[in-house]
């Protein structure tokens, strides 16, 4: 697996930005870019919880981000995608409580899974 050069990940780098342009602004975006999908949704996993944490509950941005992650997670079937949101998203979610239930709210299926497996 060339953690450097997926595909499908490159293209998940591109996606993210279309549903969530706020990402764009976050202060380290411009470090990593689509060249390493991992360091991009490792990234991308910060934002999430810095905005998670920062957030009043129900905050629209969150959840279109979770969504956007539960969304392609469960409709992929490449194991480096699945890898990837598991270690760069659904890890750094554990951090707290309140991300914790923030996870647990909006994600679904296979993605709540992989969640649920990443808290123990």
């Amino acid at each position: 697996m060339n953690i450097m050069n997926n595909e499908n990940a490159i293209k998940l780098c591109d996606a993210v930005l279309k549903h969530v342009p706020e990402f764009r602004e976050y202060k380290d975006f411009a470090l990593w870019g689509k060249e390493n999908p991992y360091l991009h949704f490792g990234n991308f996993g910060n934002f999430l919880v810095e905005r998670i944490e920062r957030s009043l509950e129900n905050d629209p941005i969150v959840q279109r981000a979770v969504e956007f992650v539960n969304a392609s997670y469960n409709t992929s079937n490449d194991e480096y995608i699945h890898t990837m949101l598991g270690t760069e998203v659904f890890e750094k979610l554990t951090v707290s409580s309140k991300t914790v239930a923030v996870a647990k709210k909006y994600l679904k299926d296979a993605a709540l899974n992989h969640f649920d497996k990443a808290l123990k």
